[in-house]
């Protein structure tokens, strides 16, 4: 895995690399550009899922790297300005909650990489050419010695529907070709449970008419530390 995803990044940002001398081109056809920013969002899209694949051995490995703390705001602002980046063709806003003092939480460099997962998976579930995502941070004083819930609503966002009707560590099993497409949300539960955490997907929200839904991130405290 190490020699095939350390190829596989390189040819990535070569591509990505080729993809931004296209969109610096001067006087460059609207069409053209348009189709070179899609190809971003999908290169990144295939880096994105490599890193994951690297980082789900990791933490099922419990590795030193991510049982250490992390400032769980701080990963917030971070994992919010890597989303916005990462979708040139897209316009996406993000409302937060004001990021004030910190809550740390297990899961050291792991917990801004779930972020970034969870944020991308659901920008590409959203099916318009805009992409709203409301963000909210509650201490959860009844969970697993006591920690943090990081709740996500995209009220335009559509599940497919095996999602809505099974558990999102199942969906394997169920249709190996939606797996493909929610691979993103399949991490962040795999590598959630790995910390001690959770993460789930509910559908509903404020979306009306079979959209909407909220994706909850639990995390533990990270004490002491």
């Amino acid at each position: 895995m190490d020699v095939v995803s350390h190829d596989m990044l390189n040819d990535n940002q070569a591509v990505l690399s080729y993809l931004e001398l296209i969109l610096a081109t001067p006087n460059l056809d609207r069409k053209a550009a348009d189709y070179a920013r899609k190809a971003v969002s999908h290169v990144r899209s295939s880096t994105m899922r490599i890193e994951n694949v690297r980082t789900i051995v990791r933490a099922g490995k419990a590795s030193k790297a991510t049982l250490e703390s992390a400032d769980l705001m701080a990963a917030i602002k971070e994992s919010c300005e890597d989303v916005l980046r990462a979708f040139p063709s897209k316009r996406v806003e993000i409302g937060k909650p004001a990021l004030s003092g910190k809550a740390m939480v297990i899961g050291g460099v792991l917990v801004k990489e779930l972020l970034i997962t969870v944020m991308s998976s659901i920008v590409k579930l959203d099916p318009d050419s805009e992409a709203t995502l409301n963000l909210t941070v509650a201490e959860d004083a009844g969970y697993r010695n006591r920690g943090w819930t990081v709740t996500i609503e995209d009220p335009n966002v559509k599940l497919p529907a095996v999602v809505k009707d099974t558990d999102i560590d199942s969906v394997h099993t169920k249709d190996s070709s939606v797996a493909a497409k929610v691979s993103g949300l399949l991490f962040a539960k795999i590598a959630a449970d790995a910390l001690g955490g959770d993460f789930d997907v509910q559908s509903g929200g404020t979306g009306g008419a079979g959209r909407g839904a909220l994706f909850v991130l639990r995390l533990r405290r990270a004490e002491n530390r």
